[in-house]
């Protein structure tokens, strides 16, 4: 009776399972919707036509215009003309330049209200052609006080 009891514990386990396994009618566009979501995401951040976002290497807190976090991309373009776009183009978006060095890892730092965006681009391979963008924004530090360290110093 035992073994009965399982068997049918179990079918009903299964059942309940498939059932919220079922699919609608109704054709999610995941392109659409990660195109949306990375709209409200950088709406006042340009980003160069073509670069990929890699999920796997990007974290995300927050949402809309109010995110913090480090998002990995690639782009197609060389990074010099990467580094151009983001030097010209974040101003017209409301982003202020606070520092920029070009090498063969170039950094964009700028401010907009009560954020920073560092911008990090370096080629993508050897034999690429393309660029791999870092980009990080964290919440700036408010009336320029710095951060005190709270642990003891290795020097």
């Amino acid at each position: 009776m035992n073994t009965l009891h399982s068997s049918a514990a179990a079918l009903i386990l299964i059942s309940v399972l498939l059932a919220g396994c079922t699919t609608t009618s109704d054709p999610v566009d995941h392109q659409s919707t990660e195109r949306g979501t990375a709209g409200a995401l950088f709406a006042d951040m340009p980003l160069p036509e073509g670069s990929l976002i890699n999920n796997e290497q990007s974290l995300i807190l927050g949402g809309g215009a109010d995110w913090t976090g480090r998002v990995a991309m690639t782009s197609p373009y060389p990074p010099t003309q990467v580094f151009v776009f983001f030097r010209d183009q974040f101003p017209t978006a409301g982003w202020t330049p606070v520092a920029m060095i070009m090498s063969d890892r170039s950094s964009l730092v700028f401010t907009k209200r009560d954020r920073t965006a560092t911008i990090e681009i370096s080629r993508t391979g050897n034999l690429s052609k393309g660029a791999t963008i870092l980009l990080t924004v964290t919440p700036s530090v408010s009336g320029g006080a710095a951060v005190k360290p709270t642990g003891p110093m290795v020097r």
